[in-house]
């Protein structure tokens, strides 16, 4: 009788184990992968178009008259970086970034802001210009991987909506496990809006993409994987990921921290 428990004890246990282990290595849909590569090309847009946002910001607290004014913008905008005047041509903004201003206004001149710390290289340089009023561009014009990249912002309403035209070529990935470098294009603008009652710059945290289309390809050691290519559609919170053939939909694409 007691080898008839044991043998039904060690036949449940197989049962078991073989359950387990075949839950744990189920497959996962392939649109994962799609997810990660959206994600990626999301981050570098969204950290790129901030420096539009940033260099208006730092344009008002130059022109601002007096030293109450600037600490007004500074309280308002920042909740812990500062401005600060490194020399004529030169501002500090935060421990990250450093703006020439080339002595003059924005309206006057493009400026260049150089995101010394950032994840995508110490030697890039961006190129911040004033089109008209509430339109912006920012340009790639110098870094060590020959990437280029343009962004035209568009600030529907300050603090609140932003619309984003985009194209990038080249640019080196930091979160992928399989690709080392992608290039996107907005085949639709991206509107990105702040997702608090009351606003917020683009690069605090709460802020979703609420349409547009991205279209993204990926490279492995320089070989283009033409069947990685990766569409992104925007509906609100959710993101519909076209990859190898399936769709899915996903949310949390834009949910990142943005820093300064």
């Amino acid at each position: 009788m007691k080898n008839i428990i044991y043998t039904f004890i060690v036949i449940l246990l197989c049962s078991t184990l073989q359950s387990c282990i075949y839950e744990y290595n189920e497959k996962p849909s392939e649109t994962r992968i799609g997810h990660e590569i959206a994600s990626e090309a999301v981050r570098h847009i969204c950290t790129t178009a901030k420096l539009t946002e940033l260099a208006r910001i730092v344009d008002l607290w130059q022109c601002a008259e007096t030293n109450e004014e600037k600490y007004a913008i500074e309280d308002f905008y920042f909740e812990v970086a500062k401005i600060r005047q490194l020399s004529e041509d030169t501002v500090k903004v935060g421990i990250l970034y450093k703006i020439n201003t080339f002595g003059k206004p924005l309206h006057d001149t493009p400026w260049q802001m150089l995101p010394a710390n950032s994840e995508y290289g110490e030697n890039a340089i961006y190129e911040v210009r004033f089109v008209d009023k509430g339109l912006y561009q920012v340009e790639l014009i110098e870094n060590n991987n020959e990437s280029t990249v343009l962004h035209t912002v568009n600030i529907v309403e300050e603090n609140k909506q932003y619309c984003v035209e985009s194209v990038a070529k080249s640019v080196p990935t930091n979160r992928l496990c399989f690709h080392n470098q992608l290039d996107y294009n907005t085949a639709l603008p991206l509107t990105i809006k702040t997702h608090q009652s009351s606003p917020v710059p683009l690069w605090q945290p709460y802020y979703e993409i609420t349409d547009g289309q991205l279209e993204i390809n990926v490279y492995t050691n320089g070989t283009p994987m033409k069947q990685d290519e990766t569409h992104v559609t925007f509906n609100w919170s959710r993101a519909k990921i076209n990859f190898r053939d399936n769709s899915d939909y996903y949310t949390g694409l834009d949910w990142y921290t943005i820093l300064f």
